[in-house]
C-alpha cells in the first residue's frame, strides 16, 4: 500500500439494494475494479478498507462509485 495515497469513498452497490461504503487506497480500488472484469460468477475478492478487510462477491455487485475529489473553498 502506498504511505502517499490518501483513502477515498467508494460506495459498492448490491443487488438487493443494499450498499457498503468503504474508504479504500488507490490499490484495493484498482483490485476491486480488476476482479469486476473478470469472468464467472462467483467471485470473491477480499479488499482491505482503512479500518477493516472485507470479502465481497463480485457476481452480486451491481455498482461502484468512487468519490471525486475536487478543490475545496472555504473552511474544512
Amino acid at each position: 500500500m502506498e504511505a502517499s495515497s490518501k483513502p477515498r469513498r467508494v460506495e459498492i452497490g448490491f443487488a438487493g439494494g443494499l450498499t457498503l461504503t468503504l474508504r479504500l487506497h488507490e490499490d484495493a480500488y484498482k483490485q476491486l475494479r480488476e476482479g469486476m472484469g473478470g469472468e464467472g460468477s462467483g467471485r470473491l475478492v477480499e479488499i482491505e478498507s482503512e479500518d477493516s478487510r472485507v470479502q465481497i462477491d463480485l457476481a452480486q455487485v451491481v455498482y461502484v462509485r468512487l468519490e471525486i475529489e475536487r478543490g475545496k473553498i472555504g473552511f474544512y
